[in-house]
């Protein structure tokens, strides 16, 4: 299996996935907290997260969570970002190997984050934008509602 096949295979879930998101948490602020490993939407709302990756806005790439020592990313928030590049190594899928790339239509964090929403199993994703960038964190939290698909 290749990187582009591994899109077509979870793009419909994760959209999917995503609208009944976006149905949840509304217009509610959204607030990330590393040392609980939490993303919060207002008051009521509060998942656990993983990291995959960041794209920054001034040089045009992304970044895996895994290849982002500076941030001091607890290892347990890695996880997801561990499991993609494992399968990388196994199946030779280079774009789930190099630390960073180029943003591209085929190669962001829209469209990891949505490979790997399928591939490790989570309940969505969500795109924190911050100054100069975005995080991208996955939602595998088992006290988020499931979905009525």
């Amino acid at each position: 299996m290749n990187y582009d096949q591994l899109f077509l295979q979870h793009v419909a879930a994760s959209y999917d996935k995503q609208m009944a998101l976006g149905d949840l948490i509304g217009s509610n602020p959204w607030q990330f907290d590393m040392n609980t490993a939490s993303l919060s939407f207002g008051d009521s709302l509060r998942f656990r997260i993983e990291i995959l990756g960041t794209e920054s806005s001034y040089s045009n790439t992304w970044l895996w969570g895994w290849a982002n020592e500076s941030s001091g990313i607890p290892a347990e928030m890695l996880a997801a970002s561990e499991e993609l590049r494992a399968l990388g190594r196994q199946e030779g899928i280079h774009e789930f190997l190099h630390p960073d790339w180029q943003l591209s239509e085929r190669l962001n964090g829209h469209i990891l984050s949505m490979i790997a929403s399928g591939l490790c199993d989570c309940n969505a994703y969500y795109r924190g934008p911050y100054e100069g960038g975005a995080l991208f964190m996955l939602i595998r939290d088992p006290a988020f509602p499931q979905a009525r698909f």
